[in-house]
């Protein structure tokens, strides 16, 4: 029989909240939150960056356990896990700016047109989503976008321990001010799409006024879809360009805001 023993009860706990904190940030990040991943893989890499992180940390979150007590450490597991979960909100709201610009394109282009005549389609997401947010996540990862944000939550047990308690003013800015940058970034990243939308139907209005007889509806969508995907196709490296900047700018708000 093999029996484990906590030789140390302040460094045992320590561990603890500092993996609840690292779960929450995790969960939430678009790499982890598909459920395609496995749970253990998410746990097993929290473990090890809990592990990798501790001997920094320990003192840190040391100092939360003697201010509010061992009996008293379930207070601070659900404090380090609803801001965990709030970093990793934080964090994850950045990168929907990509799914909101592949939205506005797939509504301008055309390709959620079949959601009006067939009402049994349930899949909300549509392809110039899935391929912007793919593409986006590769290049950011392949970039080293992903280390800021690992940094950002290992400043936040510093800025953000039980000692120093959050003004929730400041978090209600930050979201206000993170909804507003991201609207207007995916705006940005669609103007392209929106205008050869609008010069279309425009073109098609004059021609249906030439040529009443025109069936003006069936060859909008095929107009739409075809010059939207050429234009998104010369404008495609401008695009991500574009993204990947506004990305950066977002994140060293963020990283500001946490430390």
């Amino acid at each position: 029989m093999v029996s484990l023993n906590v030789t140390n009860t302040y460094t045992f706990y320590a561990f603890w909240l500092v993996f609840c904190r690292w779960l929450a940030i995790i969960i939430t990040l678009p790499i982890f939150d598909h459920v395609a991943v496995p749970r253990m893989i998410k746990v097993l890499f929290c473990f090890c960056l809990s592990y990798a992180f501790f001997p920094f940390l320990e003192k840190t979150v040391a100092r939360d356990i003697y201010y509010v007590g061992i009996e008293n450490i379930w207070m601070l597991a659900f404090f380090y896990s609803l801001t965990g979960l709030a970093i990793g909100f934080l964090a994850k709201i950045i990168l929907q700016i990509f799914n909101s610009a592949g939205s506005i394109i797939t509504q301008q282009v055309g390709f959620s047109s079949i959601r009006y005549f067939d009402m049994s389609v349930t899949d909300q997401v549509g392809p110039f989503e899935r391929l912007i947010s793919f593409v986006m996540i590769v290049i950011i990862i392949t970039s080293g976008g992903l280390l800021p944000l690992l940094k950002g939550g290992f400043i936040s047990f510093e800025s953000m321990s039980f000692n120093s308690v959050i003004n929730m003013n400041s978090w209600m800015s930050i979201f206000t001010e993170f909804f507003r940058a991201i609207f207007k970034s995916s705006i940005i990243l669609s103007v392209p799409l929106i205008f050869s939308n609008v010069l279309v139907m425009i073109i098609l209005g004059i021609i249906s006024r030439m040529i009443p007889q025109m069936n003006v509806l069936m060859v909008s969508f095929v107009m739409n879809i075809g010059v939207g995907l050429i234009i998104f196709l010369f404008s495609s490296e401008e695009f991500f360009g574009v993204g990947l900047n506004f990305y950066s700018k977002l994140l060293g708000r963020w990283l500001a805001f946490i430390g």
